[in-house]
């Protein structure tokens, strides 16, 4: 089935009005053309009625038989050709039923109106789009019902877009990916880790649904191995996996806590183990249908379908906004902008913050299901969908896809496989250009003690300096380790920190935005807070460069963005009274030395008078300014040179 229409609703737009449609019908410019019961011959009409009693028992090819003879005694009678074509519809013959339609519509075209949607509708789900339009406009200009109306509005709008879509087909080259994840069962609804390096999918192992994960290692996906500890003899699909991996979001119905039919439930990775999944409760879940979950990549956004009362219509797509210490907000409805009347599943939000793919029957597409996108505007509105074209979708039902960081690659599942004999596989292909999102990379840290070297488990914040939204807050895992995401086009400040640690930050700007396959690795050394004259000779602590601190050009005036940098070390001073620092000021290499000496100096008193005017006594801070003389960095591009201007602190006491 094509268009999400249930065929209860499709036989009551056009078979359950047959006798006031043949009353008010008739016209008599045509009655010389054609005959019916009132008019026809006795023989003529016993055999119609004795193909109606035979359809009332229930004895199709009794019926058949009859009507035939029918029109074989009378060719001008118009009621059988109606009754052949209604049988044949029951028989889900549409093409015998369509020549049976226009055989009554060719002798008088004003006599059942219903056979315009009718005809429209059985050539839409045959595919032939320029033949269903003729008809259904024709119905527009008879229809009086708005219900129905508005049916066939809808039904060209669908027809119209799937004629100009086959007419210009999108690239699209899907390739099976290997036995190791794909086999002669079902898999599909894949995920994956911002590094495109582990990928969770669910599997349907002979009537058992179960998660399963596999790894790349050297560009090929090792086999698919069920995830234990999530897993039971239940079922558990249609996940969402973390950034970073550790934590999955999936669907279980029918479970003794549930909250309704089929709810969302969470389980952690710690070390080497999944925890125990919980019900998301109520917070997320109904006593409806929620399914289909999409976690954002700094997880503060939750995706689901739930078929929930209060929705536009059947299945709507909802977000759930993340309040912290594990709790969310009641979700909400995303408007009649993306949800329809019909369906809407499948949600995918990508990791650049603003591109949502889902599948809908209510916008106009080529079958039940179509894939769609969205992008979230910076007023907080969805742009309108749009159908992301054929052959990518076709007259079956395309219910989700999942985009690669950089854009170019698309995942989704699909029984086209030739070799697979219909069990549903897991494809990817490449996303033609208009269909990406905006270009995201990912940060890769390992946080470590800078003295031992032994991982830590720290606090992490990624944030706008602009504006100190928070984007990301989390922690590093045993190993020190975090990954998170980096949409193009944004500037980001990164604060790592650990109690009895000095703090590290990061500053990236991707107006210029690096590759996935050029990501940011960094290793972090955090420094224990130790006073220089207490370290021991064989290790000599490096400076912190507060690299959140920003000045305007040629200046010591310092910028907005600099605040929650220079709040974060009057914090770090606050909860350690007896801490004593020096600020000390670096430049490039561009003017004078005499010139940048006194930049630096000036720019690390700037420092120093932040910290005295917020309460910070000037017994504990003094500042120094180096100029030019303590590179980092070549100066002979403005790489290095960005990197020479800078601000550090030192811990004296």
């Amino acid at each position: 089935m094509k268009l999400n229409l249930p065929q209860s609703l499709f036989k009551t737009i056009f078979l359950g009005l047959f006798l006031i449609g043949v009353t008010l019908g008739c016209s008599p410019i045509h009655a010389q053309s054609y005959t019916n019961y009132k008019n026809a011959g006795k023989k003529t009409l016993k055999f119609y009625e004795k193909g109606k009693a035979a359809l009332k028992a229930k004895d199709i090819e009794e019926a058949q038989r009859f009507w035939l003879q029918t029109n074989k005694e009378d060719p001008n009678f118009i009621d059988s050709y109606i009754k052949m074509g209604d049988l044949y519809i029951d028989l889900n013959n549409y093409p015998a039923a369509i020549q049976s339609y226009e055989k009554a519509i060719a002798l008088n075209p004003d006599y059942l109106n219903r056979l315009y949607y009718a005809l429209g509708y059985m050539y839409y789900q045959l595919d032939h789009y320029d033949k269903a339009i003729p008809y259904l406009e024709k119905h527009l200009t008879v229809v009086k019902s708005e219900q129905r109306r508005t049916n066939t509005e809808n039904l060209l709008a669908h027809t119209k877009f799937a004629l100009a879509a086959i007419n210009n087909p999108v690239p699209f080259e899907p390739k099976r990916l290997s036995d190791a994840i794909n086999t002669e069962f079902a898999e599909y609804l894949p995920s994956f880790t911002a590094n495109g390096k582990q990928l969770v999918y669910t599997a349907r192992r002979q009537g058992q649904e179960d998660l399963y994960f596999s790894e790349k290692i050297n560009g090929r996906w090792e086999k698919g191995q069920a995830i234990l500890g999530v897993n039971t003899n239940d079922n558990e699909g249609a996940q969402t996996m973390s950034s970073d991996g550790r934590m999955i979001i999936f669907t279980a119905c029918g479970r003794r806590d549930g909250m309704g039919s089929c709810d969302l439930y969470v389980s952690y990775k710690k070390e080497d183990y999944w925890t125990r999944p919980m019900n998301m409760g109520r917070a997320i879940n109904s006593k409806a249908w929620d399914s289909q979950p999409s976690l954002s990549a700094n997880g503060n956004f939750l995706f689901f379908a739930s078929t929930r009362a209060g929705g536009q219509g059947k299945s709507d797509i909802y977000v759930a906004y993340y309040q912290g210490n594990g709790q969310w907000s009641e979700p909400q409805n995303l408007g009649p902008k993306l949800n329809t009347s019909g369906d809407e599943k499948g949600p995918f939000f990508h990791a650049d913050g603003r591109t949502l793919y889902f599948a809908s029957s209510g916008h106009p597409g080529m079958g039940s299901l179509d894939l769609f996108k969205s992008n979230l505007m910076g007023d907080g509105v969805w742009s309108d969908p749009v159908n992301l074209g054929y052959p990518i979708n076709t007259n079956g039902e395309e219910v989700t896809l999942i985009v690669s960081l950089d854009g170019k690659k698309a995942y989704f599942s699909s029984n086209r496989s030739n070799t697979n004999q219909g069990a549903t596989d897991i494809f990817e292909f490449e996303l033609y250009e208009a269909a990406r999102p905006n270009p995201v990379t990912y940060l890769e840290a390992t946080v470590v003690d800078a003295k031992t070297k032994d991982p830590l488990i720290a606090s992490v914040e990624l944030f706008d300096p602009n504006s100190t939204a928070v984007f990301y807050t989390n922690e590093t895992d045993l190993e020190g380790k975090f990954m998170v995401s980096l949409a193009a086009g944004n500037q980001y400040g990164l604060n790592v920190e650990k109690e009895g640690y000095l703090f590290h930050s990061e500053s990236f700007d991707l107006k210029n935005s690096q590759s996935i396959n050029d990501p940011y690795q960094l290793y972090i050394e955090l420094q224990a807070i130790t006073p220089v004259a207490l370290v021991e000779e064989q290790f000599e602590p490096a400076p912190v460069v507060l690299k959140n601190i920003f000045f305007k050009t040629a200046s010591a005036s310092l910028l907005p963005s600099s605040t929650k940098e220079l709040n974060k070390l009057y914090g770090l001073l606050k909860d350690n009274p007896s801490m004593k620092i020096r600020i000390d000021g670096h430049t490039d290499d561009i003017g004078t030395e005499e010139d940048n000496l006194n930049l630096s100096r000036n720019r690390a008193k700037a420092v120093f008078d932040f910290l005295v005017e917020n309460g910070i006594s000037e017994d504990r801070l003094a500042y120094r300014g180096f100029g030019e003389s303590s590179p980092i960095a070549s100066n002979d591009t403005e790489e290095g040179r960005q990197k020479n201007r800078r601000t550090t602190f030192l811990v004296t006491e």
